[in-house]
């Protein structure tokens, strides 16, 4: 994390330069990088930003949209919440943008150090040494952990669907459960992702398959409890309780095959649930609720729809294993634990 130095040009004398806290500073603003209020230059005139003030939703909204296409992205707020910076730090994991943010209070400085157990790339500070005191000691826990980090070999590979063990079948009483109809027709063997938690969300099958009691409705897929996640068609969660018409989900097939599809409708009904306990080849585990019917399919590792009514502990479905934790439906490299 680097911490910037507000000044007025290089000739200005400021009061940290003269002491120990010196050492920590890596940028000076307003002479090595400027700004005009909307953009950020380097010293030669050349663009390498964006400054946003973010006073409203709609000020966030703008900061968002500019993320991946400037390498920084400077944010100051008039009434300073964590959230809008949160969502920022979410939204620019993978992508070129560093996050700066200008802070006139001390106490909001370990917040936007640690923000999502990320942080910031960069905090501007004015010529104060109460805030350079706060910031030389998060920028310092800040390498700590840096220098203390093990990387650990993934043995799944991210994003790819995997198979999973059944470990328990329980009632789980009664619930609103959500089913997705779109405005397109399903292919059999044809499902979307949904789980209790991001980090294991199973192949749900849509309802394309004939049942002695019911016809099949080949654009459905009776997904699960109104708290579950799905995977939206631009690769974020979000809960099926956010799901509407026009929304795009991702649909997916016992190959790891993808297509975008889009929802004509959700349906949500009060229904008896069944909660299905799973665990991967690392012992990671993680549930789903459904409801308690036979036309309610999982899909086996070889591709075959299994009705959830006749599955059974040690049986294998297909899920996708979820490495990186989630804010508001992005991935980010914290860890998150759902249980």
């Amino acid at each position: 994390m680097q911490l910037w130095l507000e000044v007025q040009d290089s000739d200005t004398p400021c009061h940290i330069d003269s002491t120990d806290l010196s050492s920590a500073i890596d940028v000076r603003f307003g002479d090595e990088i400027t700004t005009d209020g909307k953009r950020l230059f380097d010293r030669d005139g050349n663009l390498i930003g964006a400054h946003f003030h973010i006073d409203d939703p709609d000020g966030q909204a703008a900061a968002r949209s500019a993320v991946g296409s400037v390498n920084w992205l400077l944010v100051e707020c008039r009434d300073w919440t964590l959230i809008p910076l949160e969502n920022l730090i979410a939204d620019a994991g993978g992508t070129p943008t560093s996050i700066a943010v200008r802070l006139e209070d001390s106490k909001l400085i370990p917040g936007a150090a640690f923000a999502l157990d990320i942080g910031v790339d960069a905090i501007l500070l004015a010529d104060e040494e109460e805030l350079w005191q706060a910031a030389a000691i998060c920028k310092a826990q800040r390498l700590e952990r840096s220098d203390g980090c093990i990387t650990k070999t993934e043995t799944i590979e991210q994003g790819q669907l995997s198979p999973v063990m059944i470990t328990a079948i329980e009632e789980g009483s009664t619930g609103d459960r959500v089913c997705v109809d779109f405005v397109s027709l399903l292919n059999h063997g044809e499902g979307i992702l949904v789980g209790s938690s991001s980090s294991m969300m199973a192949l749900v099958h849509g309802e394309t398959i004939v049942s002695g009691y019911v016809p099949p409705r080949p654009f459905r897929v009776n997904a699960g409890a109104i708290h579950s996640y799905c995977m939206r068609a631009d690769g974020k969660t979000c809960y099926l309780s956010e799901v509407s018409a026009g929304d795009e989900l991702l649909v997916y097939n016992a190959a790891g095959e993808t297509r975008p599809m889009t929802v004509g409708r959700v349906k949500i009904e009060n229904r008896p649930l069944l909660l299905l306990k799973m665990k991967d080849v690392n012992a990671h585990t993680a549930s789903l609720y459904a409801q308690q019917a036979e036309t309610v399919r999982l899909v086996s590792p070889s591709g075959i729809a299994l009705s959830i009514t006749e599955l059974k502990e040690n049986d294998y479905i297909l899920a996708r294993i979820d490495t990186m934790g989630r804010h508001v439906g992005a991935e980010i490299s914290a860890k998150v634990v759902e249980r």
